[in-house]
């Protein structure tokens, strides 16, 4: 029996060449996966990062922003002695007037469960005026950075911690896992802003 002129095979060379090929076209596509999946991920957790320091920031510049004093009747913002949060005066009874219907709140810098967890931003609605808050308080955002410096409240204090000026500036740093360095997995978000006090006199 005579072999044909031509036998059609495989040369190992092809083999591996076309193995070789088949890799990289999986190994692209499933590259190209994860990436857009990360991308996904850390963008998701900057957003939620994002709007949880915007809500806090809004709601700061509510209600710092009805604060009323002046150097008569008594300043209106004053910073905690421990730096994790600030007192204010709110004029209550909208009656544009430092009297004794004001209320005091504050906003506070608290960890939850020990550094290494997690820490938010505490709201006392009715918080008096002394150094430790009284009353029933709400959280308004969490994963903020462990330390004096995930909630910090700028602006020029007196030696007695009382703000001298008609504004002061809010600064928010949040991170997803806020007791660890930020990296590609664990973004970090940095919010400020600039709140006015029309009512607060520094005469």
């Amino acid at each position: 029996m005579n072999l044909p002129d031509r036998i059609k095979s495989v040369t190992l060379f092809e083999l591996l060449t076309s193995v070789i090929l088949v890799s990289i076209v999986i190994i692209g596509i499933v590259s190209i996966e994860m990436f857009s999946r990360y991308q996904v991920l850390n963008s998701d957790r900057r957003a939620k990062l994002q709007n949880g320091a915007s809500v806090a920031l809004e709601h700061m510049a509510k209600h710092i922003s009805q604060a009323i004093g002046n150097t008569v009747s008594g300043p209106a913002v004053r910073r905690y002695s421990d730096l994790k949060g600030v007192m204010i005066r709110v004029d209550s009874n909208n009656n544009g007037m430092a009297d004794a219907a004001d209320t005091w709140i504050a906003y506070r810098h608290e960890d939850i469960g020990g550094p290494a967890t997690d820490s938010e931003i505490i709201f006392y609605p009715n918080s008096g005026s002394t150094e430790t808050p009284v009353g029933s308080y709400e959280t308004i955002t969490r994963k903020l950075v462990v330390g004096s410096s995930g909630l910090e409240f700028i602006g020029n204090f007196d030696a007695q911690r009382w703000l001298t000026d008609r504004s002061i500036e809010v600064k928010v740093v949040c991170r997803f896992k806020p007791a660890e360095a930020v990296s590609v997995d664990n973004p970090e978000n940095t919010m400020r802003t600039k709140i006015d006090m029309p009512s607060v006199s520094s005469n």
